[in-house]
Parts: structure tokens; C-alpha cells; sequence
């Protein structure tokens, strides 16, 4: 199935899930780190329940902290 995965179409197996897709992509989750699928932000917890659907869009978005 197709995806895509920050900006770039993406071919993975079916039944992948947000978790996997995150080892696959060598992006591990972090603290400062956000993971959206379709514009909607999953909870670190669902990562591994969060099954993935052809054409989903998946985005990975660093928080900057500092002052």
C-alpha cells in the first residue's frame, strides 16, 4: 500500500502500524517529537494500535524548546 510519510510517497506493506512505520523510517519516538496522521496528533501510547491505511498521511514534527 501507499502512503506518504513527511512529504514523500511511501510503499509499505499492508498492516503496518505507526509504530513500525517509525522504525522503519530509523525515527524513534522523543519527548520533543510529534507524530500526526491525516492532521490529527497520536498520543505516543497509541503508536502501536494506530494501524495505518493507504493514503494516510504521516508527519513527524519537532518541538523546539528553549528561551
Amino acid at each position: 500500500m501507499q502512503i506518504i510519510a513527511n512529504g514523500e510517497k511511501l510503499k509499505i506493506r499492508a498492516g503496518i502500524n505507526l509504530e513500525q512505520l517509525l522504525e522503519i523510517l530509523e525515527e524513534p519516538a522523543r519527548p520533543d517529537m510529534l507524530v500526526s496522521v491525516n492532521k490529527v496528533i497520536v498520543h505516543p501510547k497509541d503508536y502501536a494500535v494506530r494501524m495505518l491505511q493507504e493514503n494516510d498521511c504521516v508527519e513527524t514534527i519537532y518541538i523546539g524548546f528553549g528561551g
